[in-house]
């Protein structure tokens, strides 16, 4: 489901992430049965890996307005508020003028609960 966050000025949101990310492998062909129609399984995984210590860039897209045009329901649900600030609006997406934020920041490893903050400014 997708969902918009809005925020009013000064307003923040945080989202935890556990310091991983996706990795593509490949399965030793002993790993995979076969079968019998003779067809092949795939033999590709994908496997949660931790970050290793580097620099590393973030992104966020934002949006000055909320779309509600694609919902099929017809306009926009209500804004639900959200403990961390601001509300969410189901099955909305970002419209109007887009803000990017950007940061590059550092990452140890060992402390992976390092915050990474980043600032819209239009």
């Amino acid at each position: 489901m997708t969902k918009v966050v809005t925020l009013a000025p000064g307003e923040s949101v945080s989202v935890d992430w556990a310091g991983l990310f996706d990795v593509e492998a490949d399965l030793p062909k002993a790993c995979v049965p076969e079968r019998s129609d003779g067809l092949e399984f795939g033999t590709k995984c994908d496997h949660s890996s931790a970050v290793p210590s580097g620099s590393f860039s973030f992104s966020a897209e934002a949006g000055t307005l909320r779309d509600c045009s694609q919902n099929i329901a017809g306009g926009c649900h209500e804004c639900e508020p959200n403990p961390e600030g601001g509300c969410t609006t189901p099955y909305a997406l970002i419209g109007g003028s887009l803000l990017t934020a950007r940061a590059t920041v550092e990452l140890d490893a060992r402390s992976r609960n390092q915050p990474v903050t980043l600032i819209f400014a239009d």
